[in-house]
């Protein structure tokens, strides 16, 4: 363990020395460039130096009475985690399951833009980032859907910000299907 110490401490030492000699041999350099300045200086005519106006930080404008703060949880539970909720619900309401599927991993995301104001929030600028569904009327009812999609709270702020959201139709996305099928009965269960 001392060899370990001694060893580093040696090292540590020639670390500094050539960090000293680095700093010693720029500084040598210095009076070189500083022999040539003043006939630099004689060919360049002196500007006036305009001290810049610093502009004064700009606080947040705290949330209007009654309204949620942007950065706080209860935004980011009241807004942020619906998001995702009412966008793949209203996309999975173009879904009526048999998707040509490949596999059950076929997925669909798509950007778009939330805005709040006065409390009502809307979704704009719906656009698919990337898709393996495969079929283009579902995906352009998807989007249309999402779209559509609106809700009101008068607690919101008024904010606009770029959103996505990731739907997969057989895995995820069934979870926000309705249950209200209609046609014929199931099969009776039969064992095998």
């Amino acid at each position: 363990m001392k060899k370990l110490l001694l060893i580093g401490a040696l090292g540590l030492i020639a670390l500094l020395v050539v960090i000293w000699w680095q700093l010693h041999a720029t500084v040598e350099a210095a009076p070189a460039v500083a022999a040539r300045a003043p006939q630099v200086a004689t060919r360049m005519m002196a500007l006036p130096v305009v001290p810049r106006a610093v502009a004064p930080a700009v606080a947040p404008a705290p949330p209007a009475p009654g309204k949620l703060d942007p950065g706080s949880d209860e935004f980011f539970n009241m807004f942020t985690e619906r998001v995702p909720v009412f966008t793949s619900k209203a996309a999975m309401s173009c879904y009526h399951r048999g998707l040509r599927r490949r596999t059950m991993d076929q997925s669909i995301t798509l950007t778009f833009v939330d805005h709040i104001k006065d409390g009502e929030v809307t979704v704009s600028d719906v656009k698919v980032k990337r898709s393996t569904l495969g079929d283009m009327q579902l995906e352009a009812c998807m989007i249309d859907a999402v779209a559509h999609t609106h809700w009101h709270d008068d607690t919101l702020p008024d904010v606009t910000q770029d959103d996505e959201v990731a739907i997969t139709p057989e895995r995820g996305g069934k979870k926000y299907m309705d249950d209200d099928y209609v046609g014929p009965e199931a099969p009776p269960n039969t064992p095998r």
